[in-house]
């Protein structure tokens, strides 16, 4: 957290001989805080939020009226530049009289502001030693002190959106790191918020605190357990299995830094609000990505890990229906969230300007809880997008595929990877709603034991076969007769298939929720698959009973 000095100044007489030395003092007892930077040390810095509304425009005069020694002999009778000062050069000005260097202004007053070695390239980006050398020759010290500590501290650069932003590694980021919410394979994931008059980022006022996510990606230290198989690069959460992974050189982290930030281009052509991308990629000392903080992660809403973050980090009364500390997720919302992220699953599956893509990594520690409280597919760095259509999309290996989620299939994964993870996902959707966070945790236990009593990993098949405890468990959550229910757990069957052609796509499964919630004016392609077909009447509620011809609800085997 950032720490703020707030000691306040006595309002006394000052001697004009003083002036610049009161100025000092109060640049040192209200102009800094200290930050935690992303590479977890502490720093101080002197913001402009904390140092303008000490350089007011008559302040200025004032300091350029002092009398001491060393500033009446660099002013003598010149006329006092405040006001370009005051619109362009105050942190300049501060960091300057903080070092006992006003003369330095006085030089550059002469030169009439327009010594392009020198001052006027401090706005954007800390002055280089060859640039400040031309103005003060005789005086390497000071050149050594203020090029090498002081400038980094008040010449904080601006975080804009451009691609591939990268910055001189001494550089002081306008970021402060709050507390790590999570790690995964590829980085360590931090709360933190990027300083009010240091961003350009689209949909952000400057002037605001701007609290993101920071993914940071660098060599870790520790390997994942023999017996890991799932985490969450999210950072908002993650089951059981969640390790850290050690790159074996930074080369590695580099590499998996530019390929999300590669995916994360891909993903925001789309311009889905259900597909959570980056709002900027930054080279630093470590490489790092701002994503937009979101409220939690899916799977600590479903655990009730998260109502106590919720609590913090909204004014909103918990009576909300959707959020109500202890409830059960209501129905409706769930189908109709559920319908959004295959939207936008389809929309990486369609792909456009050439491009196909997939996620390839869905999971409730991988689906966001966002501001509005809406859901959005996140963590993009297993996603892999390639040219062509959708229905050439293959990827010739499955490395680091999630085997609690992820499908049966040993071969080419192909986009239809996704629909199995979706159909899992649907199924603890369904299940949280039916029976709240005790359900899932005994559905995640039985998923961990097989038949004959040995632990296993709590995937949703074995073997290529889903498991006995998720037939189970959704047969369990047919009997409660809820219609909505019922009929996602039909869907969720049309998902988890053996076979990856037989899968519903991801937007005629959306097409059948909203269906299911009542919204006219659906549509299913005309090469669906027949159970497909089925459902889409019985939603519409032209069909009272399932159509056995299909086998998809009478199926003894699921």
């Amino acid at each position: 957290m950032a720490t703020f000095n707030t000691s306040p100044l006595t309002k006394e007489a000052i001697n004009p001989s003083e002036i610049c030395q009161n100025f000092r003092k109060r640049i040192s007892e209200t102009g800094w805080m200290d930050i935690t930077t992303t590479g977890q040390q502490k720093k101080r810095i002197y913001p402009k939020s904390l140092l303008d509304p000490i350089f007011t425009e008559q302040a200025i005069e004032e300091l350029l009226g002092c009398c001491c020694a060393c500033c009446a002999s660099s002013h003598k009778e010149k006329d006092h530049p405040s006001g370009t000062l005051y619109n362009s050069y105050r942190t300049v000005l501060a960091a300057l009289t903080l070092k006992g260097r006003i003369d330095l202004i006085w030089k550059f007053v002469d030169k009439e502001f327009h010594d392009e070695k020198v001052l006027e390239r401090v706005l954007n980006r800390p002055l280089t030693s060859g640039e400040l050398a031309g103005c003060i020759t005789d005086d390497k010290a000071f050149v050594d002190d203020f090029c090498n500590k002081t400038q980094y501290q008040f010449f904080i650069p601006t975080i804009t959106e451009n691609p591939g932003f990268s910055f001189h590694a001494q550089a002081m980021l306008p970021i402060n790191m709050k507390k790590a919410i999570g790690s995964g394979e590829r980085g360590r994931v931090f709360e933190a918020e990027i300083l009010p008059g240091y961003h350009n980022l689209p949909g952000f006022e400057p002037q605001q605190t701007l609290h993101v996510a920071i993914k940071v990606f660098k060599k870790l230290e520790f390997s994942p357990p023999s017996d890991a198989s799932s985490s969450s690069d999210s950072g908002y959460g993650s089951n059981d299995y969640t390790y850290e992974y050690e790159f074996t050189d930074y080369d590695c982290a580099v590499d998996a830094w530019e390929r999300e930030v590669e995916n994360n281009h891909h993903f925001m052509k789309l311009q889905n609000k259900h597909i959570l991308t980056m709002l900027t990629n930054i080279s630093h000392q470590d490489e790092i990505i701002v994503y937009p903080l979101a409220r939690m992660c899916l799977e600590k809403r479903m655990t009730g890990t998260g109502i106590g973050l919720l609590q913090r980090m909204t004014s909103m009364t918990l009576l909300d229906r959707f959020w109500n500390a202890g409830s059960k997720y209501p129905v409706d919302e769930m189908v109709r969230h559920a319908a959004d992220l295959f939207s936008a699953l389809h929309a990486m599956h369609a792909g456009q300007e050439g491009f196909c893509g997939g996620h390839l990594d869905v999971k409730p520690a991988n689906i966001l809880v966002v501001q509005d409280f809406s859901l959005a597919l996140a963590d993009l760095g297993q996603a892999h997008f390639q040219p062509g259509p959708a229905a050439k999309f293959i990827l010739n290996h499955r490395q680091g595929r999630d085997v609690v989620y992820g499908a049966p299939e040993k071969g080419d994964i192909t986009q239809a990877f996704d629909l199995w993870s979706m159909g899992a996902v649907l199924c603890e959707l369904t299940v949280f709603c039916w029976g709240g966070p005790s359900a899932i945790q005994n559905f995640t236990t039985a998923r961990r034991k097989s038949l004959n009593g040995d632990i296993q990993t709590p995937s949703f098949h074995k073997s290529g076969q889903v498991k006995h405890s998720v037939k189970k468990q959704l047969v369990e959550v047919e009997r409660s007769g809820d219609r909505l229910l019922v009929g996602c757990v039909d869907v969720a069957r049309g998902l988890l298939r053996e076979d990856p052609a037989e899968r519903f796509p991801a937007n005629v499964a959306a097409s059948l929720l909203l269906t299911l919630l009542g919204q006219d004016g659906q549509e299913l392609p005309d090469d669906c698959h027949p159970d497909a077909k089925v459902l889409y009447k019985k939603f519409q509620g032209a069909q009272e009973t399932p159509d056995s011809e299909t086998g998809i609800f009478l199926d003894p085997k699921f």
